[in-house]
């Protein structure tokens, strides 16, 4: 069987055939690769990506649902207009991993060092990121509802409109040489807000 076996059963939404050739590839100490695809426009339901290089892979306007990728490698990673729901991203690693005009619902980020992330135009709904290292990042107009900050770190990162709404993350944002731009915390808590970030009411104005 092809290595692009693996894509094509992403393709046809087929999650049994896929993780049954994943593991024969394992077997047989074959490498686990995704590397260079594109994925458009697809619907993919309970896909588990472990170990998987998805080096300069493209997923455009699909959506995820319990999807796991563990230990997978994120260069230069590409999801756009596309959204995530209840999935799992854990230890993995990678530069240049962008996120653009996603919705990211309920979903977790654990473990994972990455560096020269893009993430733009997206929003974080009841999300939980734990433990993640984030070197020379670039968050760019993120809204984070909801959810959960605990043990990550930036350093050298830029922060450009980025608002923390609702979000428990008293001590465990650690910003290290970042810059900040109209950068909110917008809740009425007594949470210190991180570095950088102004308060403003979490109450919305009624007309």
């Amino acid at each position: 069987m092809s290595i692009n076996q693996l894509a094509r059963h992403l393709r046809r939404g087929r999650a049994q055939d896929f993780h049954q050739h994943l593991e024969e590839l394992e077997a047989a100490g074959e490498p686990l690769t995704l590397e260079g695809e594109t994925f458009k426009e697809l619907t993919l339901d309970g896909f588990h990506l472990r170990g998987i290089n998805l080096t300069n892979v493209e997923f455009e306007t699909c959506e995820l649902r319990q999807v796991r990728l563990e230990g997978c490698t994120l260069d230069g990673t590409y999801i756009h207009d596309t959204k995530l729901d209840d999935c799992d991203l854990s230890a993995c690693t990678g530069q240049g991993f962008a996120l653009e005009a996603c919705t990211v619902d309920r979903s977790r980020l654990k473990g994972m060092e990455l560096e020269s992330v893009e993430w733009t135009t997206t929003t974080f709904l009841d999300c939980e990121l734990q433990g993640l290292t984030l070197a020379e990042a670039l968050l760019e107009e993120l809204t984070f509802q909801g959810g959960r900050f605990e043990q990550v770190e930036m350093t050298d990162g830029e922060l450009s409109f980025v608002t923390l709404r609702e979000s428990q993350y008293a001590g465990q944002l650690e910003l290290a040489d970042c810059t900040t731009n109209r950068c909110y915390v917008a809740d009425d808590s007594t949470q210190e807000p991180p570095e950088g970030f102004a308060r403003k009411s979490g109450r919305r104005r009624t007309l």
